[in-house]
């Protein structure tokens, strides 16, 4: 890597999942919260998990595995909570293992507007190349919204 790379690099929240990693913007990420009380709501799409109370506020909690599409796990316990915010949107996404930090670079963009990897939900800006793995970088202000809407 490039010095003037190194400048411009920049680090994103990865949730892993099937062999990639769900990259979240840190300014957007309000806390982490690990094996979190999440309550059953009738009548949810089925990618929400439920409900859960952070803080005194009820916010809605949903399986990132189920919302890019992939079926329910077996076993998809509840390890980790990552609170995303964005305006007046706020949402936990549940993931199945730990999340991890890394470092993307400009110059390991493999596609930018990666619209063919978005799906009705879950959004992808970008498709980065990393040490660690694939790294698909999540709009997240367009999938809150997507999810609130529920287009």
């Amino acid at each position: 890597m490039t010095e003037k790379s190194a400048e411009n690099s920049f680090e994103l929240l990865c949730l892993p999942l099937d062999g990639a990693y769900y990259g979240f913007p840190l300014d957007m990420i309000t806390e982490t919260l690990q094996r979190v009380q999440i309550t059953p709501f009738p009548c949810l799409p089925p990618h929400y998990c439920g409900v859960c109370n952070r803080k005194g506020s009820i916010l809605p909690v949903v399986s990132l595995r189920r919302m890019t599409g992939g079926a329910q796990a077996a076993d998809e316990g509840h390890p980790v909570t990552v609170i995303v915010k964005c305006g007046a949107y706020e949402c936990g996404f549940l993931t199945e293992t730990q999340p991890v930090l890394l470092t993307v670079s400009p110059d390991r963009l493999v596609r930018e507007a990666a619209g063919e990897l978005s799906g009705p939900l879950c959004v992808v800006d970008a498709v980065y190349a990393t040490d660690s793995g694939v790294v698909l970088a999540v709009d997240a202000a367009a999938t809150l919204e997507r999810l609130v809407v529920n287009r």
